[in-house]
């Protein structure tokens, strides 16, 4: 499965006093429109206002705070929509244009430090994704103080990236602080969805199936509730129950919970994306369990395809797709090409270093 995490949106042009903006009212309307979009779910519509906010600042030569702050969010929204190529451009220019001027509000850097640690830690690079968290940690914790959401959000994330390299109770420690400082806020906003959503990832890789469930349930609750328009977010946690459920051999839950996943992305009318490919796989694996044979061969194809075209064609996830989908084969007595499926996921496996805990991150990763 891949997360998306429950993105928390940059926005550091709250702290900005308003008086910076007295000769750029175009921007502030584009951005304020932006914001609406995004609070709506609409990542698409909200692309389209932020790219004018950067067109007007960069037409205008507005400071270096204005233009790494634009960038910054309109990062975060392609980020949002899993075009992690393009946001991490646009993070990196941020990070440089804030670097470049020593006397610009010294909230944002970390800000945007963090937001580009959790760029890595989408796309598995866990080095990189160590060092831009625990930079933000160090120039943001006195800054914003250690019980700000922004804190918790970067000791949750850092979580991630300890389980992903198999550090369980570095892990824990970070993920269970993010989750004391959500909570201890006393709302129900997008900070405590994430932290429950990750915190549920170190359960499914301790197996705790019990608490992953539990902490799932009542992220789905929270936006179901609060952010019902955010339809691909809601899918994710639909996924990831599906995959706690699947664990457990609960096959018929787990079937439902996809199948509304699926429903929900084709209503918000997502590109097939990684998540689509993931959440199509594990289907197909359950009809194909079930006996429901031309479903499940229609569904597979349909995966992998998505997989090689989003993940490359030697990603571990095609190699699982590809096992599956070759039993299946076999028991359809077609065997030359289960075979020739076979010797590819095998050939797959031998490239790949994959550990039990990078999975158990990674497949929790829906984006």
């Amino acid at each position: 499965m891949r997360k998306r995490f429950h993105w928390i949106f940059v926005f550091t042009f709250i702290f900005l006093s308003s008086t910076l903006f007295a000769e750029d009212n175009s921007a502030v309307l584009l951005h304020a429109r932006a914001r609406e979009a995004f609070d709506q779910g609409d990542y698409v519509q909200a692309e389209g206002y932020l790219r004018g906010v950067v067109y007007e600042l960069d037409a205008r030569e507005a400071t270096p705070a204005l233009k790494a702050l634009a960038s910054a969010d309109l990062g975060s929204v392609l980020l949002a929509q899993s075009r992690s190529a393009e946001a991490e451009v646009l993070l990196n220019r941020a990070v440089n244009l804030l670097r470049s001027d020593p006397s610009i509000d010294s909230r944002h850097l970390p800000i945007v430090l963090g937001n580009l640690g959790r760029l890595h830690v989408f796309t598995g690079r866990w080095s990189q994704a160590e060092a831009d968290l625990k930079d933000a940690l160090r120039l943001g914790g006195p800054v914003l103080g250690e019980h700000s959401l922004y804190v918790a959000d970067w000791r949750s994330n850092l979580g991630m990236v300890y389980l992903a390299v198999g550090k369980k109770k570095h892990a824990a420690r970070e993920l269970q602080a993010a989750l004391r400082i959500v909570e201890g806020g006393g709302v129900q906003n997008s900070a405590l969805v994430s932290a429950l959503v990750n915190i549920a990832t170190l359960y499914y890789v301790k197996r705790d199936w019990r608490r992953a469930e539990s902490a799932l349930s009542r992220s789905l609750s929270i936006m179901e509730q609060s952010f019902p328009s955010r339809r691909l977010d809601i899918s994710r946690t639909l996924g990831r129950l599906a995959f706690v459920c699947h664990a457990q051999k609960r096959s018929d839950e787990a079937e439902a919970f996809l199948r509304r996943a699926l429903a929900l992305r084709r209503e918000a009318m997502a590109d097939q994306g990684p998540d689509d490919a993931i959440l199509s796989a594990l289907l197909a694996n359950i009809l194909a369990s079930k006996g429901s044979d031309a479903e499940a061969e229609e569904i597979y194809g349909q995966a992998l395809s998505a997989q090689e075209r989003t993940l490359g064609p030697r990603s571990a996830d095609v190699a699982s797709t590809l096992e599956g989908f070759a039993t299946l084969l076999r028991r359809k007595n077609r065997q030359p090409l289960a075979s020739e499926m076979e010797s590819r996921a095998a050939a797959i496996r031998r490239e790949l270093d994959f550990t039990t805990s990078a999975r158990g991150a990674r497949i929790w990763q829906l984006r």
